[in-house]
């Protein structure tokens, strides 16, 4: 079912990793109780209750600016996109479920897990440094900020449900695919 693209006051997406989406129902529920308002709609969908048709909002705005967190979550998803789906040790760039990630310092010899000591890596590779130390990464692993994985996720194909979305995501037409119809 088709989602509907949420925008912070200033007309940015709230998220782009993830893509900030809620559902066309909850979206309904937002402009109801008065936090947002509709920006672009699905083309020939309406919702009916006994007493109002409302056509389905494809993208919203809040109401109110919301602060974006400026961190960056640790997670493997996250280290594939800094890694640019690249292993770190062949510098083959694979599927997501080609790549594992490995520890530099492995963890037997008191590596943490933390950015700056993880990469991504083939199965091979991983398997051949097993818990060696003399094997390194061609990159040094850096903690990424937001913009570095944005940039990063905007070289990938995207999939949305709507045309209307791709004017907000600053994505290249040409890796876009939408996945929906306007019409439901």
């Amino acid at each position: 079912m088709a989602s509907t693209l949420v925008l912070n006051a200033d007309y940015s997406p709230l998220s782009i990793i993830p893509i900030s989406s809620i559902s066309w129902k909850d979206a309904i529920r937002i402009l109801f109780l008065g936090h947002a308002k509709p920006v672009e709609y699905y083309d020939k969908w309406q919702v009916h209750s006994p007493s109002i048709s409302l056509n389905v909002p494809s993208v919203m705005i809040s109401e109110t600016y919301i602060k974006k967190k400026r961190g960056v979550r640790f997670s493997r998803f996250n280290l594939l996109l800094r890694d640019g789906f690249t292993c770190q040790y062949c510098n083959k760039r694979l599927d997501i479920i080609d790549l594992t990630i490995d520890h530099v310092i492995p963890r037997s010899r008191g590596g943490a897990t933390k950015w700056e000591n993880i990469v991504c890596s083939c199965y091979v590779c991983n398997t051949d440094k097993g818990h060696k130390t003399s094997i390194k990464p061609i990159k040094k692993p850096i903690k990424p900020d937001y913009y570095q994985l944005l940039d990063n996720a905007r070289t990938l194909p995207i999939k949305i449900p709507s045309e209307t979305w791709n004017k907000y995501l600053g994505w290249d037409e040409s890796l876009v695919t939408v996945v929906g119809t306007d019409t439901n």
